[in-house]
């Protein structure tokens, strides 16, 4: 599935978004963070700042479905459900404010370009790492369609207590690559794809897309291979970066096809 959040883009359909029209607030729950049982707030898988840059002027995207029996629909919230509690919810904000920060220029950081390798440097490593971390436990623990493929099996809990703690481990735990993805040199900002899983050297890893990057994230607990750890994220806050043209993104050019084919792009 493959979601393009814009007035005039793509999202990909399935049944969560009936759940969005639920109320804000649930009766008293466990948080899955923390887990005391508190009310719960409708917490965002992926968070809302990368819905916020694609909203139209009535605060609302358009969701076309690659789901034969589910129609086109425009919603004012991105993809979320029952999960956290207020204080797990601000918990996880810190992170985000700070990732959207990067991701939108307003964070003091510093890149250079050679071909298709960018190399960023001036990264808050803890920051940045436990909001990937966040984003992939959050996916883990959802009950929603949208984020079925992603099985976290014993790291669940082992991530659990990692974000609780607030520790993000070493770099090469739970490690992640980064891909900025581009159309003729230009970011793409305003995709989402449904996450999926692939193999990396033997190693396993979800793939997700928003925010304009591909972020590949090694599940494992064995110790991935020396040349994805050069561009994993470093204690000093350093990463690597490969550009990516979308056309030769496979799983990604599959799946717009697929939305071709069915009249919903």
């Amino acid at each position: 599935m493959i979601e393009r959040l814009s007035p005039n883009g793509y999202l990909s359909g399935d049944r969560d978004y009936h759940l969005l029209k639920e109320e804000e607030r649930s009766q008293d729950m466990m948080c899955a963070l923390c887990r005391k049982e508190r009310p719960l707030r409708k917490s965002h898988i992926i968070p809302e700042f990368v819905f916020k840059l694609l909203y139209d002027n009535k605060h609302k995207f358009h969701l076309l479905s690659a789901i034969p029996t589910k129609g086109n629909a425009k919603l004012q919230k991105g993809i979320r459900e029952n999960l956290l509690c207020q204080e797990c919810e601000t918990s996880f904000s810190k992170y985000e404010r700070y990732v959207c920060g990067v991701l939108t220029g307003q964070e003091n950081i510093h890149s250079v370009r050679k071909g298709r390798i960018v190399t960023v440097s001036g990264l808050d490593y803890k920051k940045f790492k436990l909001f990937l971390l966040s984003v992939l436990w959050r996916a883990g623990v959802s009950t929603l369609d949208f984020f079925e493929s992603v099985k976290l099996g014993t790291h669940e809990e082992i991530l659990r207590k990692m974000l609780f703690a607030e520790n993000p481990g070493p770099p090469d735990q739970y490690g992640f690559l980064m891909a900025p993805l581009v159309v003729r040199d230009v970011v793409q900002t305003d995709i989402i794809v449904k996450p999926s899983w692939s193999r990396y050297q033997g190693h396993f890893c979800y793939r997700f897309v928003f925010g304009g990057i591909i972020w590949v994230c090694f599940v494992s607990k064995y110790r991935p291979p020396e040349l994805a750890r050069k561009a994993f994220l470093s204690l000093e806050g350093k990463a690597v970066m490969l550009v990516s043209e979308m056309e030769s993104v496979s799983f990604i050019m599959r799946l717009a096809q697929d939305l071709v084919h069915m009249g919903r792009a």
